[in-house]
């Protein structure tokens, strides 16, 4: 419990450093948008009287370049019009690699794009100038070699990063964290057991019993605005997918008691229904009128569960039984409906407990009442056939009583009476 304790708390600071970090970028796009309306402003703005005030960069160590001149009359940014008197600026150039312990900071990031500005010669005749665009792409290393996963030059969508949460245990849910280059980008999810691809679409994905022993992976394509598809990006589990500790014994302690009973079992009826397993069978029961009686039954060896289309549906296949097979049912839980999976196993061969393999993690304490739930009252079968409608031995027991009573009440009255006469 302490473990999840602090790994909700550490998912937790993550999450908060992620919304930092977005609210830096955007913070970053307002700078670098301001220092490309300014740049081209100044681009395109025709020349004014030498003597006219204006804004220059100096780098430090260098020599100041030759003053450019800024006319009135052209359009500024409204943040810079707001100030009385342009003043000169002095930049002193960071370092463009900041410490690993010193995450850079939006001031930090905006001096960088200026000082490259600043650095930017104009070109000899002929030649092409270098657009504000290419110096801050430059400046933070999003242009042509850069680290960054952004969408390339043809706009296509891309995954900045992929991750896959959650324990490969039965019962827990995998989830998958993806970080898209645009809000407008959507994501497709295929999931993968073993490399068979499986029918679920969505972001999460519920471990099984049947993928016991298997790998689980998830191939996530991005979708522009406009269909486009991206670069499918895979995430897979460390690991194949285990049990609990705590399944393995409490399987053991069932086949060595002889019987397991499920119940809160409906049909597609919405009749409920109730699983026995026993020894060599595994029995379908039923309550009609305050009298429980088997209405199906099957070998162990024969039997077979699949599992449905949702997290409760499955449906049990009686090869011997006709009439009603397969038998669909839906259970309480998804996890009761593994623990049946699981016991149809462990009491057709005990030995494949053995083989289950077994991870660290326990279950949560609310999955965990599935294991230890009580057996109502009357819960044995009775020694009868499929058709049978004979009452459990207590009921009986009751009844020889009560006619054993009931003649010694009958024999005493005949006897006083005959004494009496």
């Amino acid at each position: 419990s302490q473990l999840a304790i602090e790994r909700d708390a550490a998912l937790l600071e993550r999450d908060g450093l992620v919304a930092e970090r977005d609210s830096l970028e955007v913070e970053l796009e307002r700078a670098r948008s301001l220092l490309a309306t300014r740049r081209l402003t100044s681009l395109d703005a025709p020349a004014s009287p030498v003597g006219e005030p204006s804004h220059q960069l100096v780098n430090q160590g260098s020599a100041p370049p030759s003053p450019t001149v800024v006319s009135r009359s052209a359009p500024v940014p409204a943040l810079l019009s707001a100030r009385p008197t342009p003043l000169p600026v002095t930049v002193t150039t960071p370092p463009l690699v900041p410490a690993e312990s010193d995450p850079p900071s939006p001031l930090q990031t905006l001096t960088s794009v200026l000082a490259v500005e600043a650095s930017v010669q104009q070109p000899e005749s002929g030649g092409e100038a270098l657009s504000s665009v290419e110096a801050m792409q430059a400046a933070d290393g999003s242009g042509d070699g850069g680290a960054a996963a952004v969408s390339g030059a043809s706009g296509e969508p891309a995954v900045v990063r992929l991750s896959l949460r959650g324990e490969p245990v039965v019962s827990y849910v995998l989830t998958i964290d993806a970080i898209v280059d645009s809000p407008r980008t959507t994501l497709q999810y295929v999931w993968r057991r073993a490399g068979e691809q499986r029918r679920l679409e969505g972001p999460s994905y519920l471990v099984t019993a049947p993928d016991i022993g298997c790998e689980i992976s998830v191939l996530v394509t991005p979708v522009g605005s406009n269909g486009a598809l991206g670069a499918p990006q895979q995430a897979a589990t460390a690991g194949a997918v285990c049990v609990a500790p705590e399944v393995p014994h409490t399987l053991r302690e069932w086949v060595q008691r002889g019987e397991r009973r499920f119940d809160g079992l409906f049909d597609a009826t919405d009749r409920e229904r109730s699983l026995l397993l026993t020894g060599d069978k595994i029995k379908v029961r039923e309550n009609r009128n305050k009298v429980e009686k088997t209405v199906m039954k099957e070998s162990h060896a024969l039997a077979r569960l699949e599992y449905g289309t949702d997290e409760l549906t499955f449906m049990l296949v009686l090869p011997s039984v006709k009439r009603a097979s397969p038998l669909t049912l839906r259970a309480k839980s998804a996890f009761q409906r593994d623990l049946i999976y699981l016991a149809l196993k462990a009491f057709s061969s005990p030995d494949s407990i053995a083989a289950l393999p077994t991870a660290a993690t326990s279950l949560k304490p609310a999955t965990a009442l599935e294991l230890n739930t009580p057996e109502p009252s009357g819960a044995r079968s009775p020694a009868s056939s499929v058709t049978s409608e004979q009452a459990d031995m207590s009921d009986a027991v009751r009844r020889v009583q009560l006619a054993t009573k009931f003649k010694n009440r009958t024999l005493g009255s005949f006897a006083r009476r005959k004494s009496k006469e």
